[in-house]
């Protein structure tokens, strides 16, 4: 069993791990992305209805080229809601982060491997938001 310590060790890992992360989703920084993610992660979401499963290198080459929330001018606009150390090797987290015009909510399991704590497997929903009073969809 891992030490209240070894915990608060793993805890700021990781939260530095979730900070790259966000970061690097306001930025497209596709490199960034993949360096804290796993080369066997995958990311999984039920749009519509069905689930689908894409790979970590899929997934990247999108990010790649698709244009950045910072480079639109959109503020960056996300937070940690939870992290669940689990032992010394395995956590879960779950982030929100505003990608315009969606919000996407991420549930991420990271694991402790020989370089450090990496994003082994992402499940996420994205929402579009509709419009407050005053605003209208671009």
């Amino acid at each position: 069993m891992a030490s209240h310590q070894d915990e608060l060790t793993a805890l700021r890992a990781i939260e530095a791990v979730l900070e790259r992360y966000l970061r690097a989703l306001h930025e497209s920084d596709a490199d960034t992305l993949g360096v804290i993610f796993h080369p066997c992660a995958c990311l999984h979401s039920v749009p519509e209805g069905a689930v689908q499963v894409q790979t970590r290198d899929a997934w990247i080459e999108k990010v790649r080229h698709r244009p950045s929330p910072l480079s639109q001018g959109h503020p960056r606009d996300d937070r940690v809601i939870a992290i669940q150390v689990m032992g010394g090797d395995m956590a879960s987290a779950t982030v929100h982060a505003r990608l315009p015009p969606r919000d996407l909510v991420d549930q991420l399991l990271l694991l402790h491997t020989e370089a450090g704590w990496r994003i082994v497997a992402k499940c996420f929903r994205t929402d579009v938001p509709a419009p407050r009073d005053g605003q209208h969809e671009a």
